[in-house]
């Protein structure tokens, strides 16, 4: 039987003979709600908003060990490697090969008391972003002309938007003004809310001169059509898609 490990960051779990069982890995994160009271009416009113909380990941790991001090080598390794992650982290497990999670190693290592030595079973704790982001929402979409995009979740999607050239973009409702002259493509991220260049692997602003209307854009589920205006000779869209 094969077994179960992660990747955080650029931690490989089984590059420290640390190995995982599914546990908790298909946990979905919590809607969030406000409790409205109305006075002489039984019951409470739900008003669900547009977020979902963090969610708390826990793995029952084990790994092998022929006497207690190399349980506790390896138990001092494994939490100085996770550790050196700052941030959230890429969280990916062997049990969902396609998906990954935003996390943040939360640095409790619960030990369990185990018969034998030579196994030793703990559980490695993860707090992390509410989403599940698809392997395939990070593959690039390219666009020379007008054309659809379909988003297969039940979820809207904050896109990475390139742009090469100036002009207007459409993508659903929404529509994006790239202004300003430049040879270089306008980086629009629409999860940070931020439009920007890179040149030298250098990024520079350019949120002075990209024009989103109130929102930036959202790719909703199902088709969502997309348009080129004169000046914009391709698009390309990393669309990230997610679900729960």
């Amino acid at each position: 039987m094969k077994r179960g490990f992660f990747v955080f960051g650029d931690i490989n779990s089984k590059d420290h003979n640390i190995y995982i069982s599914a546990g908790g890995t298909f946990d979905m994160a919590e809607p969030e709600y406000e409790t409205v009271q109305i006075p002489g009416r039984n019951g409470d009113i739900l008003v669900k908003s547009d977020r979902f909380s963090n969610i708390e990941l826990s793995y029952p790991a084990f790994t092998f060990a022929t006497n207690r001090a190399e349980f506790r080598r390896k138990m001092t390794d494994i939490r100085s490697a996770l550790g050196s992650q700052s941030g959230y982290q890429r969280l990916w497990d062997s049990y969902n090969p396609e998906e990954y999670r935003l996390a943040i190693f939360k640095g409790g290592i619960s030990t369990k008391p185990v018969a034998h030595v030579k196994a030793g079973e703990f559980d490695i704790e993860f707090e992390c972003k509410p989403q599940r982001f698809l392997i395939e929402g990070e593959e690039e979409i390219s666009l020379t002309a007008a054309g659809q995009i379909f988003n297969p979740t039940l979820f809207a999607s904050k896109p990475l938007i390139v742009v090469s050239g100036t002009g207007t973009l459409g993508i659903g409702s929404y529509s994006v003004a790239v202004v300003g002259a430049t040879g270089l493509d306008t980086y629009i991220d629409c999860d940070l809310m931020d439009a920007y260049t890179i040149s030298g692997g250098v990024k520079t602003s350019r949120n002075g001169y990209v024009t989103t209307g109130t929102y930036f854009p959202e790719l909703k589920p199902g088709a969502n059509n997309i348009a080129l205006g004169s000046g914009i000779t391709k698009v390309v869209i990393i669309p990230r898609w997610w679900t729960l």
